[in-house]
């Protein structure tokens, strides 16, 4: 697969200008390296069976298309991931670029992934501690599988990944990117491992809206962002003007 880029945001992140309902879907055909929008579905953490329904402001990703032209590569920065998560208490700098593969054809996710550390407060009994757990989410339209009822692990509530022939698994419906509405639905399981501790939950970060930016937007980012390129076959974001 073509090297990955990291996006490095100056100061902090922006809030895209442009109004989702107004947004152009992004368009998968088009091959021109440019900076895309994406706003995640973010209901609340106890009903992961809620679809397309609360959103997250747009964060800007970067778009580029493979030598061969058969997939493409959307990458939303580290940064932008640990303001996404910041309820969860993640680690600085800690998060890798959250890289979503699109096949061009079809518009299914072959892979979409993110690492990082996120910190905790655990409970056994009477004790409390902290630690920090290192996560790992793989997701993909092409994956079959959904959540079990919610369980408590050392005082977190968790809803494990499951496979759909389990007896007690909601099955949760992956979807392939609608070139309409800029929809997608990818979905797997996030592995949080802390010590000799391992917990495989359902990631709901899979479902999201991809659109184009308006002319302001892109002119914003384009002289206000520093970018670090790595590895080989991807184009680079505009440098600073």
């Amino acid at each position: 697969m073509p090297g990955l880029i990291r996006i490095r945001l100056v100061a902090t992140l922006l809030v895209l200008a442009a109004p989702a309902a107004q947004a152009e879907p992004m368009h998968l055909d088009d091959p021109k390296p440019r900076w895309v929008a994406v706003r995640f579905e973010v209901s609340r953490a106890d009903r992961p069976g809620a679809t397309d329904a609360v959103y997250s402001p747009a964060y800007p990703a970067w778009f580029a298309m493979a030598p061969d032209r058969d997939t493409v590569l959307v990458s939303v920065s580290g940064q932008a991931l640990e303001q996404l998560l910041e309820s969860q208490d993640p680690l600085a700098g800690s998060f890798s670029d959250f890289v979503w593969v699109f096949d061009t054809r079809t518009g299914h996710v072959l892979s979409a992934k993110f690492s990082g550390t996120l910190r905790h407060t655990l409970e056994l009994g009477p004790a409390h501690w902290r630690v920090e757990s290192d996560v790992h989410a793989q997701l993909s339209t092409r994956t079959v599988g959904g959540f079990e009822p919610p369980r408590r692990v050392l005082g977190l509530e968790i809803h494990p990944f499951c496979e759909v022939a389990a007896a007690n698994c909601t099955p949760m419906s992956a979807r392939p990117y609608a070139s309409e509405s800029g929809y997608v639905h990818a979905i797997g399981p996030i592995v949080a491992t802390a010590g000799l501790t391992k917990i495989r939950s359902y990631c709901p970060l899979g479902e999201a809206i991809f659109t184009e930016l308006e002319a302001h937007d892109e002119a914003v980012l384009a002289t206000s962002t520093p970018i670090e390129s790595l590895g080989q076959g991807v184009s680079s974001p505009p440098p600073r003007n």
